[in-house]
């Protein structure tokens, strides 16, 4: 779900949500539940974009995907796990595994080439469809 569209959600319009990010992002830091906002492909190199979508407070958890390796420390995160590419042959078994793909080794071999062995892209076999 979009950030706009977290105005939708009745809890969230209870609580007086206008349909602006900045509504949206300040609904979030309140839940007292566990939630997850994910940034997927902020490669961008202006880390200030990726920093003005950031909920306020310290509660909930961000996963940010990106090829950009100091978005995390520029943006000061604690528990920052950074996932390097994976070795050939385990990148290889594992789009094997996800994408049933197990007749045409030599295809998968340059998929995983053409993926850079990034765990994320490799197992949910993304650039196959």
């Amino acid at each position: 779900m979009s950030l706009k569209g977290i105005s939708s959600i009745p809890a969230a319009q209870a609580s007086g949500v206008d349909g602006s990010v900045e509504s949206a992002l300040q609904w979030i830091s309140c839940i007292q539940e566990e939630w997850l906002v994910v940034f997927d492909n902020a490669d961008d190199p202006s880390l200030e974009v990726v920093a003005k979508f950031i909920p306020p407070g310290n509660r909930g958890n961000i996963l940010i995907t990106s090829q950009n390796q100091i978005i995390g420390r520029v943006l000061g995160f604690e528990n920052i796990i950074e996932i390097s590419e994976m070795k050939e042959p385990d990148a290889i078994a594992l789009l094997l595994k996800t994408g049933y793909l197990a007749e045409h080794l030599q295809a998968v071999k340059n998929i995983v080439a053409k993926l850079g062995g990034i765990p994320l892209v490799v197992g949910h076999g993304w650039g196959l469809y």
